[in-house]
């Protein structure tokens, strides 16, 4: 029986290195954010190999794309920031330290750090696809069957401090899907359901993340009016959307619920 596990790590670990060369040579946020995308996805397949066969088995591949993950999450952190604040119109880039001329610095940096990296990511993967080509067909189904019960009972208990930990589950579910071999994929609703209501966590994410942010910035009675007028607004609109994006996300973990 041929495993399709082996076909998807190696058309991620592809597309991964094309997209490594293009952000080590010339990142774009688009280019970025595929990149992350596509670590994610390596990770989840470096997640299931450790699975199968113990997390000394990938030696240090997991350590490099983790290094190469929080890296480029820094700059897509600095990127929103900046996209969020033009859109809003608020003039608070030097203060967020979101400039241009900042995130250029940190695209900088991270291309150092793909460079830096990229020869031992190259290597380590060469040597888990050795893994991937090994591993018995049935171990897809069973480690998604854990995701899958692990989701159910995150779902029955979950609460909103626990929603990016319930997200990046969600992934792995999602990803694990194209790997199953026997075990029957579960009802297209429910799927879709599932990754609408991982994007709705996604964007209240990104929300909290910014008003985080903010709040590390909060001005002082000596700072200028200026600066504490444009502050109270970006406070003011980071709670309203927050609390749109929160409630869109109850909805949809309501109807994940009536789903199961």
């Amino acid at each position: 029986m041929k495993s399709r596990f082996p076909i998807y790590f190696r058309q991620t670990s592809q597309s991964l290195f094309n997209s490594w060369l293009e952000n080590s040579s010339h990142p774009t946020e688009s280019g970025l954010h595929d990149l992350r995308v596509l670590l994610k996805k390596t990770r989840f397949c470096q997640h299931f190999l450790s699975w199968v066969y113990g997390k000394s088995a990938l030696g240090k591949l997991p350590e490099h794309t983790r290094l190469v993950f929080r890296e480029s999450g820094m700059v897509r952190e600095l990127q929103l920031m900046r996209k969020w604040l033009t859109t809003e119109k608020i003039d608070l880039l030097e203060v967020m330290q979101c400039s241009a001329a900042i995130i250029d610095n940190q695209l900088f940096q991270l291309q150092k750090k793909l460079l830096e990296h990229q020869a031992d990511v190259s290597k380590g993967i060469k040597k888990a696809e050795q893994l991937a080509e090994k591993t018995h067909p049935i171990l897809s189904d069973q480690y998604w069957q854990q995701l899958n019960s692990g989701l159910k009972k995150q779902l029955k208990k979950t609460k909103k401090k626990d929603w990016h930990e319930l997200r990046k589950l969600i992934k792995k579910w999602t990803y694990a899907l194209n790997c199953l071999q026997d075990v029957k994929s579960p009802s297209k609703p429910l799927i879709q359901a599932m990754q609408k209501l991982e994007k709705n966590i996604g964007d209240w994410h990104e929300y909290w993340t910014i008003g985080i942010r903010l709040e590390e910035k909060e001005p002082g009675d000596t700072d200028s009016l200026a600066f504490r007028t444009q502050y109270a607004l970006a406070k003011t609109r980071i709670q309203e959307q927050m609390e749109v994006a929160e409630k869109k996300t109850e909805r949809q973990l309501k109807k994940v619920a009536e789903l199961l």
